[in-house]
């Protein structure tokens, strides 16, 4: 039974759902409109925010169909397998063709739907998932795709050695930061952790579970730890350096929390004592941000916080972020920005 240029057979009849689908994705299209540049900042980033989630709930949906396709189309089925019945050698080439996406994209949704998917043992029995916690997270779209793949891939590595429970909680407490929710036996995440800062996490939890491997080599790695502070040229001293990925984690923050709009607004890094004590308050601010699981087998300490900026607007404003509203334009490049907060820092921890 081939396939048709819809992608669904020429004898199937439309069903409920499909017709459910077409008028949601009319109803999204009218919602959102055609002339994003004529609504307002407020307006952009809320629909930015809303349209995130609604891709969750779709990227959610595709793993779970992957997943499907995946178990009906193996090739032990024979002349019986979903992939053979639609011309095709496997589950890869048959998502490709319905899904229209490269082989890499349809192995990283057969990759996470087999730990994320309940599945029938030998005896019949229902095998729960390599993975609960970021199955129950991908359910209920608190998690983006990216980051249950980081998550995933990343405890997956561990072998088989090592304790099941010990990475149970690693799972829990990198799903809880990705979902901004409350970790076991911690305190909530101010806000949920982007892709970048899970990757930045999950290193550290996969090198100290992994006692006979990983481990010596993060010890290695920290040994080469150093920051140091050249001779003055031209008036500047040069720095050099290597830390470990939760302090590069927690200065960057750091760094966006000073280098903020919003923090310039109260008194910027470049400015006098109102300065320091602005940069204090952000750097309080982006502390805060931080959660640090519980220590399992010198477990070191990690960011769980995310350099999100957003701070809460209060409703009665509708002025829609008028250009007026926002102090002058910051003139100074990236590396001039790091370089102030920096200097921020240095100020406000030697008061």
């Amino acid at each position: 039974m081939a396939l048709t240029a819809s992608g669904v057979d020429d004898d199937t009849p439309e069903i409920v759902s499909q017709a459910l689908l077409v008028r949601a994705a009319a109803a999204l299209s009218e919602a959102v409109g055609d002339r994003l540049g004529l609504k307002t900042d407020r307006e952009i980033v809320a629909l930015t925010q809303q349209v995130e989630a609604l891709g969750r709930q779709v990227d959610a949906l595709r793993v779970e169909l992957a997943g499907e396709v995946d178990h009906r189309a193996r090739n032990d089925f024979g002349s019986g397998s979903l992939a053979f019945r639609h011309g095709c050698h496997n589950a890869t080439e048959l998502l490709r063709r319905l899904a229209l996406v490269s082989a890499g994209t349809a192995a990283k949704r057969f990759a996470l739907a087999r730990v994320t998917r309940a599945q029938l043992g030998f005896s019949g029995s229902v095998v729960p998932p390599k993975f609960p916690a970021v199955a129950a997270a991908l359910a209920s779209h608190a998690i983006c795709i990216e980051s249950a793949e980081i998550i995933t891939r990343g405890l997956g590595t561990l072998p088989g050695h090592v304790n099941a429970e010990d990475v149970s909680h690693a799972e829990q407490c990198l799903v809880a930061a990705a979902c901004g929710t409350t970790p076991p036996g911690g305190q909530a995440a101010v806000s949920a952790a982007h892709a970048d800062d899970i990757r930045t996490m999950c290193r550290p939890w996969v090198a100290v579970l992994d006692q006979d491997g990983p481990e010596p080599r993060f010890d290695q790695q920290q040994m080469h730890r150093f920051i140091s502070f050249g001779h003055e040229k031209n008036g500047l001293v040069p720095i050099r350096g290597a830390v470990a990925p939760e302090v590069a984690a927690l200065v960057g923050r750091m760094f966006d929390a000073i280098n903020s709009p919003r923090t310039r607004e109260a008194g910027g890094p470049t400015a006098t004592d109102s300065g320091v004590t602005a940069t204090a308050t952000a750097i309080a601010t982006a502390e805060s941000a931080l959660t640090t699981p519980p220590s399992i087998a010198g477990m070191p300490a990690l960011a769980g916080g995310s350099s999100v900026r957003f701070v809460p607007v209060d409703p009665s404003d509708d002025s829609g972020g008028d250009a007026d509203d926002f102090a002058p334009a910051d003139r100074r490049t990236p590396g001039q920005r790091r370089h102030d907060a920096f200097a921020a820092i240095a100020q406000a921890a030697s008061q």
